[in-house]
């Protein structure tokens, strides 16, 4: 890990590997909900994420497509959307700084559940299964934290969605809430 300023360097830029990405000092602690504090391995897991530069109405992934990558937003806003039929897209979620999205191809291999795109131009930092599985190997405790973190996350938007689907339910039934 080097500093420049009071900046820490958190790895090189996605697209143009030579450039070298540093992460604001004071940024570390916005995202204390993903390991805790001070001494807890954030500093070894912001070493394992790429940060990507990505302008607005850019697609990070499809719907269907195979992916290998979560990603937690520094800056900007992304829409989670998820197609209904030939042409229709219902957007699900849409996402601000600190949100995290992409988070069960960490644990399994399956295709995306749904389409992320760029609504306001957005700097992301995204974490590879493969640096997901290194940083477990190395930080076994943290990890199991970051696990335990996503499988909340994952877990609270499951509810969301069954009391979404019920109300669907109960909608077309006839029955208001």
């Amino acid at each position: 890990m080097t500093k420049k300023g009071s900046n820490i360097q958190i790895g090189c830029h996605a697209y143009k590997r030579e450039r070298q990405v540093y992460l604001k000092q004071d940024y570390r602690t916005e995202h204390m909900l993903a390991l805790g504090v001070s001494g807890s391995g954030k500093t070894y897991f912001l070493e394992q994420m790429i940060r990507q530069d990505i302008e607005a109405g850019k697609t990070v992934f499809v719907e269907n497509m195979a992916g290998e990558s979560l990603y937690l937003i520094q800056r900007g806003v992304v829409c989670i959307s998820k197609m209904l039929a030939e042409g229709d897209e219902e957007t699900l979620v849409v996402l601000g700084p600190s949100d995290v999205f992409g988070e069960m191809t960490i644990f399994d291999s399956g295709l995306r559940s749904a389409t992320a795109r760029i609504a306001e131009d957005a700097s992301l930092f995204c974490l590879t299964r493969k640096n997901f599985e290194k940083f477990c190997t190395q930080e076994p405790h943290v990890g199991l934290k970051l696990a335990l973190n996503i499988i909340r996350l994952f877990s609270s938007r499951i509810r969301a969605s069954q009391e979404t689907h019920r109300g669907l339910l109960l909608d077309a039934l006839g029955r208001r809430r």
